[in-house]
């Protein structure tokens, strides 16, 4: 459902005034009301020059008073007054496409309250607000008459948890800090580590997602020497890749799990960096043997 912020305003209720009596000064008309003009003789089209005829009326007084520099200012606001007056006010602000985490923070940056006069609204401008919003990949605002305003925003994909330093940030598939995202707040993630892991992720989390068995058992991913990665297990072994052609090395690693059941029996370091030969190092075995062990990718 989308989200939809609604305005308390009263509406005026319905009927003309008496027979006889003139209306009082400063009554509002709304757009049901220009529309039953029409049952009386009156043209709703001829209520809307006259309108316009107003508003320009206004625009020469502006001018004679204060300047032809306040114009666009004086008939702005006199506009927005006309519009308000006629029924065109912000009654429900709709947000598409965000959730209860982004909505308040879209809405905050809309920066719209009921009320306001809903033609004055500078649609451009309130997409570049709601854009800047971390949530929000990108955004389309439409203005629907006569008390609606429609955001609908595309969000960003939340890829991983990052740790940089002392640091801890929620990136998106571009690896662009969500700034509003805590990053405690999603341990569903899966958590990368070191200076341009962010970058660099979106092309290696397919590759273990699709290899669930082993995704299911990663601690962290660790960007090492800005280069390559090392997959850090729960049960503390790693598996190092090359900086080249992962999906290969990982495929020679499906082998050798099919094989051994590394997973299974756990190990200290697998090392898939060479595309000749893999070296296993696996749990309580001497150090001779561990640093010996080499499988043949023939």
């Amino acid at each position: 459902m989308p989200a939809v912020i609604r305005g308390s305003g009263k509406g005026a209720r319905g009927g003309g005034a008496p027979r006889g009596r003139t209306p009082a000064a400063g009554a509002a008309y709304s757009p049901t009301k220009l529309k039953g003009a029409a049952s009386v003789g009156v043209d709703p089209r001829m209520a809307v020059w006259t309108a316009a005829a107003v508003v320009g009326a206004a625009a020469i007084l502006a001018m004679a008073v204060g300047g032809a520099h306040s114009v666009g200012r004086s008939v702005g606001g006199i506009g927005d007054r006309l519009g308000i007056a006629v029924g065109f006010r912000l009654n429900k602000l709709t947000i598409k496409g965000g959730d209860a985490l982004s909505a308040p923070a879209i809405a905050q940056a809309a920066g719209l309250n009921p009320g306001d006069a809903i033609l004055g609204v500078d649609l451009d401008r309130l997409r570049e607000r709601v854009e800047g919003v971390g949530w929000v990949k990108s955004a389309k605002v439409q203005r629907l008459l006569p008390d609606t305003i429609v955001v609908a925003v595309k969000p960003r994909t939340l890829l991983a948890v990052w740790q940089h330093g002392d640091a801890a940030n929620v990136v998106d598939a571009d690896g662009a800090v969500i700034p509003e995202a805590e990053a405690g707040g999603f341990p569903q993630l899966p958590l990368i580590v070191g200076e341009g892991a962010n970058e660099a992720a979106a092309a290696i989390l397919p590759l273990i997602t699709a290899r669930p068995r082993l995704m299911a058992r990663i601690d962290a991913f660790q960007r090492i020497d800005a280069r390559r990665w090392r997959l850090s297990l729960k049960d503390g072994g790693v598996i190092d890749l090359p900086a080249k052609d992962e999906d290969g090395a990982l495929i020679r690693f499906d082998q050798l799990d099919a094989r051994l059941h590394c997973l299974d029996l756990g190990f200290e370091r697998i090392d898939l960096r060479d595309p000749a030969s893999t070296e296993v190092r696996m749990k309580g075995a001497s150090p001779a043997a561990a640093t010996t062990a080499v499988v043949g990718t023939a």
